[in-house]
């Protein structure tokens, strides 16, 4: 197979549809969900904070208490 043949192009796109069905499978749902009361992923609050204020919102003030993973 040469490296612009259909056939391979086919081959790939099978073996990711299969990784995503497989990796779909195994990571829990619960963490494809947004932040509760929030339309945007946090990945993405983390990419358009322009502010300040947009980080405190995001990771709470300096002297909050840890929210999880604290033990």
């Amino acid at each position: 197979m040469k490296l612009g043949d259909h056939r391979l192009t086919l081959l790939f796109f099978a073996l990711t549809i299969g990784v995503f069905l497989v990796m779909g499978s195994y990571f829990p749902k619960e963490l494809a969900v947004p932040l509760e009361g929030s339309a945007i992923r946090p990945v993405l609050l983390l990419e358009f904070a322009s502010q300040p204020s947009h980080l405190v919102n995001i990771f709470g003030e300096a002297n909050d208490p840890p929210a999880r993973g604290a033990d």
